[in-house]
């Protein structure tokens, strides 16, 4: 029953935005941010396969496109078919021998493709760092555009550019980092 609710209230917060859409309003209201935790077994990658499956199937939607799945560790978001955070966010993990002008154009590419985010769903966000999810929100105000998105509400731009942010946890199984 409580996947079900968690699942359900996504697709609420998906017809909401469909209507206003349809309807030419600009602002969706504010984006959801919200939190599926529970101890393990309960089901919390399960639910994530299950809004993965609404995006693709029912709405046609397209992995790294219109949503991302992502966690911190590359193991994790294999499982989900997602990608790792730094890669996905374009937050660079100091590399020795890169060019600026091979960053650059990394970073100009990864814009492009965050541009068109609706959803960023974070695996395991118990094991991210205050640091990094400080990181991410800010790649996101950075990059999506002011216009017609929902990053800007009466002038301020809103917490991770106006995406709707879904993170996914365990908070008792390990300690958070930093």
């Amino acid at each position: 029953k409580e996947q079900f609710k968690a699942v359900e209230k996504v697709a609420k917060r998906i017809m909401q935005e469909l209507r206003h859409a349809a309807n030419g309003q600009v602002d969706f209201g504010e984006p959801m941010r919200w939190l599926v935790h529970g101890g393990p077994g309960t089901g919390k990658s399960h639910v994530i396969k299950q809004m993965k499956e609404l995006f693709t199937d029912v709405l046609k939607w397209n992995t790294g496109v219109e949503y991302q799945i992502v966690a911190l560790q590359a193991v994790m978001a294999d499982q989900l078919g997602g990608d790792t955070i730094h890669h996905a966010c374009g937050i660079p993990v100091k590399r020795r021998g890169e060019s600026v002008e091979h960053t650059s154009q990394k970073q100009m590419e990864i814009a492009k493709r965050i541009l068109q985010w609706r959803w960023l769903i974070i695996d395991e966000i118990s094991i991210v760092s205050a640091k990094l999810l400080a990181q991410m929100d800010l790649k996101m105000r950075e990059v999506v555009r002011d216009i017609g998105t929902q990053k800007l509400r009466k002038g301020q731009t809103r917490p991770f550019g106006g995406l709707n942010v879904l993170c996914s946890c365990d908070f008792w199984q390990l300690d958070p980092p930093d």
